[in-house]
């Protein structure tokens, strides 16, 4: 999290009618820097929207004045103040060019992210003191500049990217990004997905042709499954990517691994199945990879439900502008906030593995057993309850994983979630053995809070009332920020 409001330039032009008075004036000024001027920027951040993660003003002016009878402990606060009454008023009437304010980190990475892909410049002294553009040296940023520090963003932290990307593959505005990269950053783009995906583990994509080497070697096309119609965002991301040196493919594999956050954890080779599920449901983007041998090659029959974009769909066309970010996030109460604190013991506790076995679950179904998990850790809630969804990753009111959640499993899934609710129980009640008992699980899940959710983004908000000593020194409650296996950042907030 950054710091409310940091001091980047401080410039003092001083008017004394003697050397004693001007002597003074800079031993004010020392305290004013040394204690003083830390309260008026918090107070002037509290003035701005509740507890903003960013705030930048271009710069303050203010004109003070300096009583020679007073302290200099008493003129350095009313310089403070002043200098806290200049920073709340530029927040109320700068000009927008002048001053930023965000809830959060991820928002101004958004509005970085739109300016520097529009080629919008009125903001750059605020990116660069963010340090995500390249520092001011009396020279206009190049487009070449803004380039990189987008692609740096891109492929950094998985926490900054991931909503970001997310984003903008669910709002349209992926096509103008896709469009713009190389062969070899699409390939640097789709790894860095995968290994956020893998975590510590390390795998590779094969051949950027592997794919359709694979099929020009088979009578038929290939054997991954039932087709699956190519989903909207994917086809508009898609549009402007260009078809030479495998730069179509690995962007494929990069929307793929965006449209199921969690596909990434299986692997390079499910990626690869999906994105040829989509290849064989898709004439139109076959023809694409394919120009030479899809003519020739005979096309698998597609059923009513799956049936092909049109081709316009995966025509190149000019970029289209990325829609706002700046859309309204699902928020919801629930009662039982606190089954989000249990999401980070299940990768240590080994009740994730149990989730990911590919030899009980189908390929892609974890939000579906995650779900199944929650309602059997805590079966008092309704299976649409924004904590239960928001346990497998999905935003208050999107459907459930499964059409209907009390429908039987198979005997091998019921035993994997039995042995996953036993394991985690284990795990918290060595965080909190003061709680162990059978009241442990509700002095733990019965906790209200509000959920608010966006792409890539889930935060859990507690009352201040809902603090807990116990959960505190459990680090129960600590951000666990990027978590894989959902694609999403997890964070935590007492308000």
């Amino acid at each position: 999290m950054l710091e409310p409001l940091h001091l980047h330039r401080f410039h003092a032009r001083h008017h004394a009618v003697d050397e004693a008075g001007l002597r003074l004036a800079r031993a004010v000024q020392a305290r004013l820097l040394e204690a003083e001027l830390e309260a008026a920027l918090q107070s002037a951040a509290g003035a701005a929207a509740a507890a903003p993660e960013v705030l930048l003003l271009r710069r303050v002016a203010v004109r003070v004045r300096l009583d020679p009878r007073a302290s200099e402990q008493h003129n350095a606060r009313l310089w403070s103040d002043a200098l806290a009454l200049g920073m709340r008023r530029a927040l109320a009437h700068a000009p927008a060019a002048e001053r930023l304010v965000f809830a959060r980190r991820g928002r101004a990475l958004q509005a970085f992210f739109e300016a520097q892909l529009l080629g919008l410049s009125a903001h750059d002294w605020a990116w660069q003191r963010l340090g995500w553009l390249p520092g001011q040296g009396g020279g206009a940023i190049t487009p070449e500049q803004r380039w990189l520090a987008l692609l740096r963003l891109l492929t950094g932290k998985p926490e900054d990217a991931m909503p970001l990307l997310l984003t903008l593959l669910e709002r349209n505005g992926l096509a103008p990004l896709l469009g713009r990269l190389e062969a070899a950053q699409l390939r640097e783009l789709a790894e860095a997905l995968l290994a956020w995906g893998l975590a510590a583990s390390a795998a590779a994509f094969d051949a950027p042709d592997a794919i359709l080497t694979a099929s020009r070697a088979a009578a038929e096309p290939l054997q991954t499954g039932r087709p699956e119609a190519l989903p909207g965002t994917v086809a508009e991301a898609l549009r402007t990517v260009s078809t030479g040196d495998g730069a179509l493919i690995w962007a494929l594999r990069i929307v793929a691994m965006l449209a199921r956050p969690g596909l990434a954890r299986q692997g390079p080779r499910a990626v690869d199945a999906l994105c040829a599920r989509w290849v064989q449901a898709t004439p139109a983007l076959l023809r694409r990879l394919d120009p030479a041998g899809a003519g020739r090659r005979p096309q698998l029959p597609l059923s009513s439900d799956t049936a092909a974009p049109p081709d316009a769909d995966m025509a190149d066309a000019a970029p289209r502008p990325p829609e706002p970010t700046g859309a309204a996030q699902a928020v919801v109460r629930t009662a039982y906030g606190g089954l989000l604190l249990l999401l980070p013991l299940l990768p240590d506790c080994g009740a994730l593995a149990l989730l990911e076995d590919a030899r009980v679950w189908p390929a892609g179904s974890l939000p579906l057993a995650l779900h199944r998990l929650a309602l059997l850790l805590w079966p008092h809630q309704a299976a649409d309850d924004a904590a239960a969804l928001a346990f497998c990753g999905l935003a208050p009111g999107a459907p459930c994983p499964e059409a209907d959640p009390q429908a039987a499993l198979a005997e091998a899934q019921a035993q994997a979630l039995a042995s996953a609710a036993e394991l985690l129980l284990a795990a918290l009640s060595r965080r909190l053995p003061d709680w162990r008992g059978s009241a442990l699980l509700a002095r733990v899940v019965r906790r209200h809070a509000i959920v608010r959710a966006e792409p890539g983004w889930l935060e859990l908000v507690f009352p201040l009332s809902e603090v807990s000593i116990e959960l505190r020194r459990a680090a129960l409650d600590l951000d666990p920020g990027f978590l894989p296996w959902l694609g999403l950042v997890l964070r935590y907030v007492y308000e």
